[in-house]
């Protein structure tokens, strides 16, 4: 949902936390997120869980939802599950309690059903040409994962295999088997 409203990236982001939880904010526009189902829910957290088993993912902050302003000409937004490299991050816990101003270096959406194709497809392509060194698009119903990185051709990763985040971590990967295998079975027709 849009929020017919123009903002500058100031004004947006001095609006209380409440009132801005879930809202991206887009070329002057504030844009509500899809509010995700349980298979989404169930996914993020599998991947943050997966993600933060290698000792690898030390040199990384993962989490949900992180707000990060990035981009020329700026925008706030809110990768469902998103990597920071630790060395990157602002070190004052006051420059922590301000929205992140840098991308992450991976940034990972889910798919919801609601969400238009149009919208996350523009979100990918300012993700490529702002900074994010890699992308991923899981979608919970084909059970496969579409993999951005900046200069590629997309590639996808089917539901039986491993997913490395290389370029930015070879060490870290993500088990798609397992982490589809964990949704409940589908319904059949």
């Amino acid at each position: 949902m849009v929020i017919k409203q123009k903002l500058g990236l100031e004004d947006y982001l001095a609006l209380p936390e409440w009132e801005k939880p879930y809202k991206e904010f887009v070329d002057g526009e504030v844009i509500e997120k899809v509010s995700p189902n349980l298979n989404h829910f169930q996914l993020a957290g599998d991947v943050i869980a997966q993600l933060k088993e290698f000792p690898a993912a030390t040199a990384f902050l993962i989490g949900p939802e992180l707000r990060c302003v990035f981009g020329n000409p700026a925008r706030s937004y809110l990768p469902d599950v998103c990597l920071i490299r630790v060395d990157r991050l602002p070190l004052s816990r006051e420059a922590r309690a301000r929205p992140l101003r840098l991308p992450p270096d991976v940034a990972i959406e889910i798919l919801s059903p609601e969400q238009g194709a149009g919208r996350l497809l523009r979100k990918l392509s300012f993700y490529m040409e702002n900074g994010v060194r890699l992308a991923l698009v899981i979608d919970p119903d084909d059970e496969i994962v579409t993999v951005y990185e900046p200069g590629q051709q997309p590639r996808t990763a089917a539901g039986d295999s491993r997913l490395s985040l290389a370029p930015v971590s070879a060490e870290i990967e993500l088990d798609l088997e397992a982490l589809f295998g964990a949704l409940p079975p589908k319904e059949s027709p």
